[in-house]
């Protein structure tokens, strides 16, 4: 097997809020903790300044394959996630076809692994081709719950039938996986395109209320209590999401998670409104107090971990007028520097907390192992990551196929270096 030294790197472990500088010798797909002599790597990473950390795991990407491989390809995506620092991704279902079916989740897994790629977890389609009107055939999952499967949702589209998502969340609730909710009452939503203000309505630009996510999330939190199935939200944007989940915590009887983006965290309606269709998404940006709630949540671990929602979509396709255009932006290769910069470095959240909400959460969710502490043959699933690292975003230069990034021209700090997957390198940023 092989020996890989990665040398002279801070270990954060956040179990046993681990914190030391020490090399670190992996062996095989595991961490070691034999003492080589150095000659006998056959790899070395220097990491000397940098820190060593469980490997990011995204439980929200959209690869668009198969159906959009304009906008992204398995490949391409895999590629990104690897270059942000990512381990693992769970893929949402709304592909075309979309994934309802484990035929189409044995494709999109086989055309992961035959490139390089991160432990990839399926989101499977909730519904028959998400339309919302009758469950998919649940059942034929069964035998890849908590493998390759790792939950159901229609992301993109929340399920308005109160009797479809009580029959979903019993199925999960039997079978222990996450019924996943993009939390959206279309008859509020309305086709809405920003969050409501002056500046929207002097455009003439349709709103699209907070309550029509947070309506949902109270309905699901009831559903959930009743089934006992594990709920994840994904997306939160809105702060009366936030006290309804704070709440449904503190009562306890509800087995909840949820997931923020970086752009909810770091962004708001005054930038979609500044900044065209590639600060369009669904759910949109909402008021600076929405955005200082989900900071706030996430930092009090009512808001579990981050997620990217990683959407990408064609030039041509966001240079459609606003109300046309789809909504989605990209954030793979963005969303731990955005993190570091914004919110480890400020003192919002430690190392330990960032690692918490952007690795073991994500990580327990999908069902992929995480490197909680880094001790003798747990698995090698690790990021080296430069905190001295100073760059700006240069959309056109990602791995990923799209451009569609909000946060093009940003002045960053800290960077992926290395990305280890089961103990390969996957990624090194100095052979790219």
């Amino acid at each position: 097997m092989a020996k890989r030294l990665v040398k002279g790197g801070r270990l954060i472990g956040p179990a046993q809020g681990q914190d030391e500088t020490r090399d670190l010798w992996i062996v095989g797909s595991a961490i070691s903790s034999g003492r080589f002599p150095e000659a006998d790597a056959d790899e070395t990473i220097d990491a000397t300044g940098m820190l060593v950390m469980p490997g990011f795991v995204d439980p929200h990407v959209h690869l668009r394959e198969p159906g959009d491989e304009a906008a992204e390809t398995i490949a391409t995506g895999c590629a990104a996630a690897l270059a942000g620092g990512y381990t693992a991704v769970g893929v949402m279902p709304n592909t075309k076809p979309c994934t309802d079916s484990p035929e189409l989740a044995d494709f999109v897994l086989r055309r992961a692994a035959a490139c390089t790629a991160p432990l990839v977890r399926v989101i499977a389609a909730l519904t028959a081709g998400r339309s919302g009107r009758e469950l998919a055939d649940l059942e034929a999952f069964a035998n890849d719950l908590h493998g390759r499967v790792a939950g159901f949702t229609d992301d993109g589209a929340g399920v308005q039938d109160e009797s479809l998502v009580r029959r979903a969340m019993a199925f999960c609730a039997q079978y222990d996986v996450p019924y996943v909710e993009h939390c959206e009452f279309s008859d509020i939503s309305a086709g809405g395109l920003v969050h409501p203000c002056a500046e929207a309505e002097k455009r003439s630009l349709k709103g699209y209320p907070a309550e029509a996510e947070w309506r949902m999330i109270a309905r699901d939190l009831r559903l959930a209590g009743e089934t006992g199935a594990h709920v994840h939200f994904q997306h939160l944007s809105a702060a009366r999401s936030v006290e309804l989940i704070a709440e449904a915590k503190a009562r306890g009887g509800v087995h909840v998670t949820c997931e923020v983006t970086p752009h909810h965290l770091f962004l708001t309606v005054d930038d979609a409104l500044r900044g065209g269709t590639n600060f369009k998404i669904n759910p949109p940006l909402r008021a600076e107090e929405d955005r200082r709630a989900l900071v706030a949540g996430l930092k009090d671990g009512i808001i579990d971990m981050i997620a990217t929602d990683h959407a990408p979509h064609t030039p041509a396709s966001k240079a459609r007028p606003f109300a046309e255009a789809p909504n989605g932006v990209i954030g793979l290769e963005t969303a731990a520097a955005l993190v570091w910069t914004k919110l480890v470095e400020p003192g919002i959240l430690t190392p330990h907390e960032m690692v918490a909400r952007m690795s073991v959460a994500p990580a327990r969710l999908l069902g992929v192992p995480a490197t909680e502490v880094f001790a003798d043959a747990n698995a090698a699933n690790l990021v080296v990551f430069d905190p001295r690292a100073r760059w700006t975003v240069d959309a056109s230069a990602f791995a990923s196929r799209s451009r569609n990034c909000p946060f093009d021209g940003w002045a960053l700090r800290g960077r992926a270096t290395v990305t280890f997957v089961e103990g390969e390198v996957r990624y090194r940023a100095d052979l790219c």
